[in-house]
């Protein structure tokens, strides 16, 4: 059993909470639905220990010994519906290392559950103890790492997280912790996390799973912009498409209140969803503004065939959400996937 389900069932003096027949009707749908005849006892299992930790009063220290003896069903990965399915489809690959690691941030129990690791970016599942999402993301905020004894920083300009959460009881939340940085992560690190006591935490993260790098070189211009739709990478959690993108300066500083962004579309025409996305460059050469873009799409269980990546200019402006105000279909392509 994990340190953060013996941290809750340790709390089962507490006063009985208004919604049980809810939290456990929750818990039924929120399990992971795969691996049928060998998840079946420990579905029941979990059902049971949500329950404990909303009834824990009802039953007997006997009761509670039992329950800590089996444990909850599945990944933290899996379990929590914030988790992109690219992270749930790499679990199920074998790519995520449990750890099960307690510290405080302050004064707040933080537990470390798993990582996955797969070469495009580092997953971090946890459960912390909090009583809202902002506090959430103070709280992991105020975290301090290192990669290898070396700042974050120093391995590149750009450090992307991104911080995805849920209520799972009365003062906990668990989620994921994603980063992406710029510069490649060695294939072996110690990523370290330091706690109250001024103690670092260190865990050892590996990588996993294969990635392959396909070539595209196709290029779509008019007069305004050039895209250089450059290669496009697989990995076990994540999609990476590539590209270039070159702009006069007239139509960079025409756009004011607007925007020239990316959508990306499957092959039927739904939008892909994107977990990440990282930009660099901004050099004026040849009287452009040039930049290279790479997009991070979340894998999925049943593959993409195609993917469709439309320019759009979107709205700026104060007060209206990404508006779309023209897609830029000149300039577009489609990635046929099941070509070899």
């Amino acid at each position: 059993m994990d340190k953060w389900e013996e941290f809750l069932i340790g709390k089962q003096n507490e006063d009985l909470p208004e919604t049980v027949e809810l939290g456990i009707q929750k818990a039924f749908e929120r399990l992971p639905r795969k691996k049928y005849k060998r998840r079946i006892n420990g579905i029941v299992a979990a059902a049971v220990l949500f329950l404990s930790i909303l009834v824990g009063s009802i039953f007997s220290p006997a009761m509670a010994a039992t329950l800590q003896s089996i444990p909850i069903v599945g990944s933290l990965f899996e379990w929590i519906q914030v988790t992109d399915e690219g992270i749930k489809t790499s679990v199920k690959q074998g790519i995520a290392e449990e750890h099960g690691l307690e510290l405080q941030i302050e004064g707040h129990k933080l537990f470390i559950e798993e990582t996955m690791f797969d070469g495009s970016r580092l997953a971090i599942s946890f459960v912390v103890e909090a009583n809202n999402q902002k506090e959430v993301h103070k709280l992991m905020d105020r975290m301090i790492y290192k990669i290898n004894d070396i700042r974050y920083q120093e391995w590149g300009r750009h450090l992307r997280v991104d911080i995805q959460e849920e209520q799972i009881s009365d003062g906990f939340y668990a989620g994921v912790y994603m980063l992406k940085t710029q510069k490649p992560l060695p294939e072996e690190f110690n990523f370290s996390i330091k706690s109250d006591i001024n103690k670092w935490i260190s865990i050892p993260i590996s990588l996993k799973g294969e990635h392959t790098v396909v070539d595209i070189q196709q290029e779509r211009q008019n007069e305004e912009i050039s895209i250089l739709y450059k290669h496009i990478t697989f990995y076990p959690s994540t999609i990476i498409l590539s590209f270039e993108q070159k702009e006069t300066v007239e139509h960079y500083m025409s756009l004011r209140d607007k925007q020239l962004t990316y959508n990306i579309f499957d092959e039927n025409g739904d939008s892909v969803p994107i977990v990440l996305m990282d930009g660099e460059g901004g050099e004026y050469i040849n009287k452009r503004l040039n930049m290279d873009y790479s997009f991070f799409i979340p894998t999925r269980e049943k593959s993409y065939q195609k993917l469709t990546i439309v320019p759009t200019i979107i709205s700026t402006v104060e007060g209206e959400y990404a508006q779309e105000l023209e897609t830029l279909d000149d300039l577009s392509y489609t990635i046929d996937l099941t070509q070899p």
